[in-house]
């Protein structure tokens, strides 16, 4: 069975997405779709478009709470660190510029969907003072 991959992006041509491809059976959703259900089935990965989205962070603090064993990985043109963090504390992977080339992208992303997820709980809001603890 292929992997399922959430696509949270309007842009479902862009060079990116189309590497993403090659990894899983693409699932698009609009996030005022995904707000709309209640919630995708089951997904071992999920690539959010921050410019899709109003809030990055809110939707992968969702999104946790749905598949506390999804990878979630962001994308944007214009990365920022605040973004970033608010991300990762939310419970990201990773934080991925859209212009990385795409072997690198694929190569990274390959590796994410073959690594095996620590036990316990997801990191993410409500546990984030512990992640910062264990930096």
């Amino acid at each position: 069975m292929k992997n399922q991959i959430l696509m949270i992006t309007s842009d479902s041509a862009a060079p990116w997405v189309q590497t993403l491809a090659r990894l899983g059976n693409l699932i698009f959703v609009t996030e005022a779709g995904l707000v709309a259900e209640d919630g995708p089935e089951r997904f071992l990965l999920c690539v959010i478009d921050a410019a899709a989205v109003k809030a990055p962070d809110k939707l992968i603090s969702q999104l946790r709470v749905q598949d506390p064993a999804a990878r979630i990985v962001v994308m944007t043109a214009s990365p920022t660190w605040r973004r970033a963090r608010a991300s990762f504390e939310a419970g990201a992977l990773d934080y991925l510029p859209k212009n990385l080339n795409t072997e690198d992208l694929f190569r990274t992303i390959q590796r994410l969907l073959e690594k095996t997820l620590p036990p316990g709980p997801p990191l993410g809001v409500n546990n984030a003072a512990t992640h910062r603890s264990r930096r």
